[in-house]
């Protein structure tokens, strides 16, 4: 168990910085960023790229030579929008692990300045797939 706080005006005040593109300041109560407040900022962007929903599954599968065609049975929808935000965790993890890469130094002997990639969550959503467009020194 992780705890949290929330904060329902912080969390509209990032929407709306999001949405408009100002800049995000941290709480002014708060002596800077705070975990609770860090945590709130990647929900606020979680939702907001979750927003968009599958439509960006049809460029995924374009990095994988298929088609796409939008499903029409309920449960398959209801099985893509699943699929979609087990991608995103993994998709966050993956920028996470670059993040923390660059931060400690690693970043410059795998990848170039650019990545561009299509990330999968694969069957148990434990392991990740990813597929290499552009500024991979290296396989992942």
């Amino acid at each position: 168990m992780f705890p949290i706080t929330f904060k329902k005006e912080r969390a509209t005040y990032f929407l709306d910085c999001l949405l408009n593109g100002r800049p995000m300041l941290h709480d002014p109560e708060q002596p800077g960023w705070t975990v609770d407040e860090m945590l709130q900022l990647a929900g606020a962007c979680f939702f907001a790229v979750a927003a968009h929903g599958p439509i960006r599954q049809a460029a995924a599968e374009q990095l994988q030579d298929r088609d796409y065609e939008r499903p029409e049975h309920p449960e398959h929808k209801e099985a893509e929008i699943e699929t979609l935000m087990h991608d995103l965790h993994a998709a966050i993890e993956f920028i996470a692990q670059l993040t923390q890469m660059a931060y400690d130094g690693d970043y410059d002997e795998r990848y170039e300045a650019l990545v561009r990639s299509g990330i999968q969550a694969v069957d148990t959503h434990v392991e990740t797939s990813v597929v290499p467009v552009e500024g991979f020194k290296m396989a992942p």
